[in-house]
């Protein structure tokens, strides 16, 4: 099976993005995992500690894993758990319980990360697209500061759990996003269709 990654910061179109994909992989056994965060967050409200974020992170991973096996081709996901270690990073961490919660989230990273890659390839979307205000986000998404900070902290985390493939898109056109991640994808799957 091959696990394909959508990273980027708030509002960049990576669920736009996977959706697209996956509806043009045909002739392969293909599953898109959408972001927990996201109904987390309607039915609790923002986040506002690391047990929290641990407890999305668990369920990410656990999201993921149920889709894992032999029959599967092809896994894309909107929100891969290097996210949700970026997410937690921003967490005040004002006591040793919530120090130990990043800690345990940091080598959980470490162990799905290494020696193997978890992700065979992670598509990353630049600051082209703006978040549209959809009634969850937090104000600090349409600042363009925390905006360019959380894109570069993104890509540093990638260098710190590499995956075997990492690829920026700047295109803001849906269509030559899916294009491009198609022509990547192919060189993993030879059977498909798409």
């Amino acid at each position: 099976m091959i696990r394909i990654g959508i990273t980027g910061v708030p509002g960049s179109g990576k669920t736009v993005l996977a959706r697209a994909l996956a509806s043009k992989c045909r002739g392969i056994k293909v599953e898109l995992v959408q972001e927990y965060a996201r109904s987390y967050i309607l039915k609790y409200g923002n986040i506002t500690n690391i047990s929290e974020q641990y407890h999305i992170f668990e369920k990410q991973l656990d999201l993921e894993d149920s889709f894992c096996s032999n029959k599967l081709d092809l896994l894309i996901t909107d929100s891969p758990i290097f996210l949700g270690f970026i997410y937690s990073c921003e967490l005040p961490k004002a006591n040793l319980k919530e120090v130990m919660f990043f800690n345990d989230i940091f080598e959980k990273m470490i162990r799905l990360n290494y020696p193997i890659p978890r992700y065979h390839a992670i598509f990353h979307l630049g600051l082209e697209i703006k978040p549209i205000d959809d009634g969850i986000r937090p104000p600090q998404h349409f600042d363009e500061k925390w905006r360019k900070k959380a894109d570069m902290m993104i890509q540093s985390t990638m260098e710190i759990f590499k995956p075997n493939l990492f690829y920026i898109i700047n295109q803001e056109d849906l269509d030559k996003r899916v294009d491009f991640c198609i022509e990547k994808i192919k060189k993993f799957i030879n059977n498909a269709d798409f």
